[in-house]
């Protein structure tokens, strides 16, 4: 006979332990990694360096602690990779046709590649052979002011 009351109470419970998962899940959507664009670190006449970086930011504490949201960089957020450019690699930059000499260090790029050939002895920092390269000088407001 108690059963109306013994529903209610469950439903009740049920509700105040979902609100701070639902409560969160609307704070999720804040933006707390930032995905940098690639940037060429290292060029040759046959090969190019490329560092892509991701800045992890902690969420800031309740407490709102400074150290809280300092971004502190991990290895494990930039990858560097080395791609191989030979006769059959397309460049462009700034949206022109161009060569290996125009790349410069600094420049964001977007590079597509063939896999390396030897996957025996896997090597991370081996992008393989680069295909197509498009790159761009990097926005002003990414360069140091002088």
């Amino acid at each position: 006979m108690n059963k109306p009351p013994q529903i209610l109470f469950s439903l009740l419970l049920l509700i105040a332990v979902s609100l701070p998962s639902i409560a969160s899940a609307g704070s999720a959507a804040e933006p707390f990694n930032k995905i940098q664009e690639p940037t060429i670190t290292a060029i040759t006449d046959t090969t190019i360096t490329v560092t892509h970086t991701r800045d992890r930011q902690k969420k800031p504490s309740k407490k709102g602690h400074k150290s809280d949201t300092d971004a502190t960089p991990n290895p494990a957020d930039t990858v560097t990779k080395t791609y191989q450019i030979t006769a059959l690699t397309d460049i462009e930059v700034n949206g022109q046709s161009a060569s290996a000499s125009d790349l410069k260090v600094g420049m964001a790029v977007s590079v597509s590649a063939d896999p390396p050939s030897d996957l025996s002895a896997p090597d991370p920092t081996n992008g393989g052979v680069a295909r197509t390269i498009l790159a761009h000088d990097a926005p002003a407001s990414d360069t140091p002011a002088n």
